[in-house]
């Protein structure tokens, strides 16, 4: 795991020892390119998302994929702690998912802005109507961007509409794409 853990603690800034087992250091080859990488990957959804690491500037834009056929909709990425019962967070990606976790806020992601995570909050919703507790709070941190900003308003609307409390969190903008991580 050299190259995965390097990348992560170097390039992340992440305490690589809170996240040991939650990653593996995989390869990645682009057939049309002829060309290949170390990776850092994640299990998700019966599948895995992983990250080019190696100069990945080399892959044209592709920086990051899933594997093929992957069906993440509706699904999401927890991070490794406790789920809170009071509220859930809900951002891009993994490495903003972990960034938060540092920070001791629990924050999940759907893998993409445009996936809405119904799949996941019906299991929540079942399993606080089963325990009679209440429903968590829902906040939406998207990227910056016009897509993260619009699938943010579309979330928060569609949350409130199926009974969640939700806000949306927005990043200052300051001429510079930023993300949570």
């Amino acid at each position: 795991h050299a190259a995965a853990d390097a990348y992560l603690k170097v390039a992340r800034g992440f305490d690589i020892e809170r996240l040991q087992g939650i990653y593996t250091q995989e390869n990645y080859f682009d057939k049309k390119l002829c060309i290949g990488s170390a990776t850092v990957r994640f299990p998700v959804a019966g599948g895995y998302w992983e990250r080019i690491i190696d100069q990945p500037g080399r892959f044209e834009k592709k920086k990051a994929h899933f594997n093929y056929g992957l069906d993440y909709q509706g699904k999401v990425w927890e991070p490794p702690m406790p789920r809170p019962d009071n509220e859930i967070w809900f951002v891009e990606g993994i490495f903003d998912s972990l960034s938060l976790m540092f920070a001791e806020v629990y924050a999940v992601t759907p893998l993409s802005c445009s996936n809405y995570p119904h799949l996941y909050l019906a299991a929540i919703k079942e399993q606080c109507e089963a325990n009679e507790k209440p429903l968590p709070a829902l906040g939406f941190a998207y990227d910056d961007g016009k897509a993260g900003k619009d699938y943010m308003r579309r979330h928060v609307a569609r949350a409130i509409k199926d009974g969640w409390k939700a806000s949306a969190a927005y990043i200052r903008n300051d001429r510079i794409k930023r993300d949570w991580n």
